[in-house]
């Protein structure tokens, strides 16, 4: 299209990290479910496929049990795909990797309350899964970067629509980060989102813009 530049989470990333993430609180083996939004937008695909990579990245020790789809209309609807999963396939799952936001605090008050060894990595940083992030009763969540998506793409917009800066490469794509926290960094992870929208500015500025 006619964009000057996209900035944003890089979507099959995240759930490749995200998925990583599961499979080593799993112990690097076991049957893992994926837990995701619309089947049709072109981002759960790529996070399916992020997915896909992390598991084939153990040569058979990690099997995809199943991938939910088109659970995060309503945190309702969430609830109770992951109700009837714990319901029906409970005893089977060693680990659970949300990349839609619904599905995530579903899934982590499902298994927070049901006890089960499940390793859950969630996605963003909702009060409810980094609370269960710091009690351990979840492995982990990955987030996105909204404020440096704001801050830079503001700060960029800005300046070329003052006709300041023009764009070295029209129609740059720039992934705006993920990041995984754990119990570890919980208290500490915005710290190194702040220290990537810095270096995200400092692309701009110095590789992407050509400035007056």
């Amino acid at each position: 299209d006619k964009a000057d530049f996209c900035l944003s989470t890089d979507t099959g990333d995240a759930a490749y990290k995200a998925a990583k993430a599961a499979i080593a609180a799993m112990g690097g083996k076991g049957n893992l479910v994926h837990l995701t939004g619309n089947a049709v937008d072109s981002n759960t695909q790529r996070r399916i496929a992020g997915v896909a990579k992390a598991i084939a990245e153990t040569n058979g020790a990690v099997k995809l049990l199943t991938t939910i789809t088109d659970i995060d209309k309503d945190l309702q609807t969430a609830q109770k795909a992951v109700s009837d999963l714990l319901a029906a396939k409970g005893g089977q799952i060693n680990g659970i990797v949300t990349t839609a936001y619904n599905p995530a605090v579903a899934a982590t008050v499902a298994v927070k309350s049901s006890k089960l060894p499940i390793k859950v990595i969630a996605i963003d940083d909702d009060a409810k899964i980094l609370s269960a992030i710091k009690d351990g009763a979840i492995a982990g969540t990955v987030v996105q970067n909204p404020w440096g998506q704001g801050y830079v793409g503001t700060w960029v917009l800005a300046n070329l629509q003052a006709k300041k800066c023009t764009m070295n490469t029209p129609g740059l794509y720039v992934d705006s980060g993920a990041f995984l926290v754990t119990k570890d960094n919980v208290a500490t992870y915005d710290a190194e989102r702040l220290a990537k929208s810095k270096a995200l500015l400092n692309d701009f500025k110095t590789k992407y813009l050509t400035c007056k």
